[in-house]
């Protein structure tokens, strides 16, 4: 049985709700502190944030679904693999650190954010920090942490429960709270391939408090500090549009077209994508089912465009009624034979319904073919 579609599915309501919170949300409201969870070295991008400037080019909802596939992932990870198949309770979960750090006798550097878990080792209480990624990923971080490259992106996870672990040592009164000792990183593969280490799709690392790691962070931030202070908005922290840019939400703002040149195949695809977003109007699309981009970047939500047999995209004008179908999605009819001047066989015209007469037998179509024994093919009518 053939589903009907209606109108507003459920996942289109999704998506204009997600859509809706992302114009709505905290983004766009100024604060005065530093998220915990920031550890990129762009002093501009930390200048957007605080600010509260609206994202140029926002995160879709399906990487907003993304993000909540990895909560509950981290959610059946410390409530339930850890304390009940590893024996490790996982304490403290999404406790709030609030610290204000003197820097070098400037402005104050107040961070805030929410810490994973705390767990029990050896020597004392470790703040675990949980993170997961795609198999590519995985198996870049698993080559970064053994090759101890200080440059890779994954040094971002242990500076921010760097970070964590000090504002809570220097804001928790102990007791009743643990002192912080080390580090737990726990990464997961959402690919669900098995690390040849563990046979588990996750491994971990353990990893002492880095004073030095944690001088060069606040040094960095008291600097962007100073000039918020001062309205003055820093430098990239990027000398060239790479992937860390392209994946940013204020992209579009910080680069204007222009200079968005130069970049690398992958790269250009990631700014090609954004564009199409950036030019799109989702509410539009979905609830009149026409593309809301005005022309060049046409993204329509929906059952995608079909090409059908040999041919050339019909041009859409009102001119030419069969050129869209009623999502405003463009169709490729099929190129009759050159020889024979017949479709190929199985095809049909778009732009006419079910009985709709040949151009060369006038007779209705719609029925079953077959091939016999001796190879000739028979139309049944």
């Amino acid at each position: 049985m053939k589903a009907a579609r209606p109108h507003n599915t459920l996942a289109h309501r999704v998506g204009i709700g997600v859509r809706d919170v992302i114009e709505a949300g905290e983004r766009v409201k100024e604060r005065d502190y530093f998220r915990g969870s920031d550890t990129h070295n762009c002093g501009k991008k930390h200048w957007y944030t605080r600010k509260g400037i609206r994202a140029s080019n926002p995160f879709p909802p399906d990487l907003w679904d993304k993000f909540s596939k990895g909560h509950l992932l981290e959610e059946h990870l410390l409530g339930t693999v850890l304390p009940k198949w590893g024996g490790s309770e996982v304490t403290y979960r999404q406790e709030q650190v609030n610290a204000v750090f003197e820097v070098n006798g400037g402005p104050p550097v107040h961070i805030l954010g929410n810490v994973d878990g705390v767990i029990a080792g050896k020597d004392g209480a470790y703040l675990l920090e949980v993170k997961s990624t795609s198999e590519w990923g995985y198996r870049s971080v698993v080559k970064a942490f053994a090759e101890n490259d200080a440059s890779h992106y994954s040094q971002g996870y242990v500076k921010q429960a760097n970070r964590y672990a000090y504002a809570w040592n220097a804001t928790k009164p102990m007791p009743p709270y643990p002192r912080i000792v080390g580090l737990v990183i726990l990464l997961y593969n959402v690919n669900g391939s098995k690390d040849p280490e563990t046979g588990l799709p996750w491994r971990d690392w353990w990893f002492e408090l880095d004073p030095e790691l944690l001088k060069a962070d606040l040094e960095f931030l008291g600097q962007v500090e100073v000039q918020i202070q001062h309205g003055q908005q820093p430098e990239r922290g990027y000398a060239n549009l790479g992937w860390e840019c392209a994946g940013c939400q204020w992209c579009f703002e910080c680069w204007p077209q222009g200079e968005r040149k130069s970049v690398d195949r992958k790269v250009a695809d990631q700014l090609k994508e954004l564009e199409a977003r950036a030019g799109s109007d989702p509410a539009r699309s979905v609830e009149q089912g026409t593309p809301a981009s005005g022309g060049k970047h046409r993204r329509v939500l929906g059952k995608p465009a079909r090409k059908v047999g040999k041919g050339k995209p019909i041009p859409t004008d009102s001119s030419n009624p069969r050129a869209t179908t009623g999502r405003g999605q463009v169709q490729t009819l099929p190129t009759p034979s050159r020889k024979t001047g017949e479709l190929p066989h199985g095809k049909r015209d778009l732009g006419q319904g079910r009985g709709a007469v040949d151009a060369k037998r006038d007779q209705p179509r719609g029925g079953v073919g077959r091939t016999s024994k001796a190879g000739a093919r028979l139309r049944a009518h």
